[in-house]
């Protein structure tokens, strides 16, 4: 799978973070780009997707929806490798950059042209010199980039699978149901779905007395004696 059905998608680099990717047992240090496709109209979101495309534009016109600012997207795509033009009538690439992690999608409204910004993160390494010499070249300016899958390895399988993105919903989905349940009070009411119950109220103290003077008995005692 592509991350675009189209070649030479022009590409703006707005940040270069390095970083660690775990994985299967190491940490390995990798160069992570943040991308922007701008603009982003109605035929690139068909070539990224389908889904994308009637989520952000109207389906007859095209038009984007103007009730959206941001929208994430998780489209599971694969590791990638990117052949890099300097233009879109360049014939041969500059660059290729192999086994690309594909993260972070998203689209947020664009103010100047009324329409959408497609930004994504890209991350790879470790880094050739090569490599990092033409991305810092590449830093605040755009390129043009063909997307293909790249070849599956084990050396970028991730601990846990697959470079999937976990969403809230998933996490949530994984922890474990609870053992019981309360009452607004906090009060346990089931345990593993079996009722719980009330335990007794316990009574009212009683007043405290006053002790008893045995000595004061024998005065009393005394004073009835002649």
């Amino acid at each position: 799978m592509k991350l675009f059905d189209v070649g030479k998608v022009g590409c703006y680099l707005e940040a270069i973070t390095h970083k660690l990717e775990t994985r299967r047992d190491s940490d390995v240090k990798v160069t992570e780009l943040t991308l922007r496709v701008q603009p982003f109209e109605a035929k690139l979101a068909t070539a990224l997707s389908p889904d994308v495309r009637a989520l952000l534009f109207t389906l007859n016109s095209g038009e984007p929806k103007p009730i959206l600012r941001r929208a994430d997207v998780a489209l599971g795509v694969p590791r990638q490798d990117l052949e890099v033009f300097a233009s879109t009538d360049t014939v041969t690439a500059s660059i290729v950059i192999d086994h690309v992690k594909i993260t972070g999608i998203y689209a947020r409204a664009d103010k100047k042209s009324r329409g959408f910004v497609l930004l994504f993160k890209a991350s790879f390494g470790p880094c050739a010199k090569q490599e990092l010499e033409y991305v810092n070249d590449w830093f605040l300016g755009q390129r043009f980039v063909s997307f293909e899958p790249a070849e599956r390895s084990l050396e970028f399988e991730e601990r846990g699978g697959a470079d999937d993105e976990v969403t809230e919903a998933d996490e949530k989905s994984r922890r474990p149901a609870p053992m019981f349940d309360t009452d607004a009070g906090g009060q346990v009411t089931e345990v593993e779905g079996q009722p719980v119950e009330a335990a007794p109220t316990p009574d009212a103290p009683e007043p405290a007395r006053k002790p008893l003077s045995h000595a004061a008995g024998r005065k009393k005692g005394a004073r009835g004696v002649h």
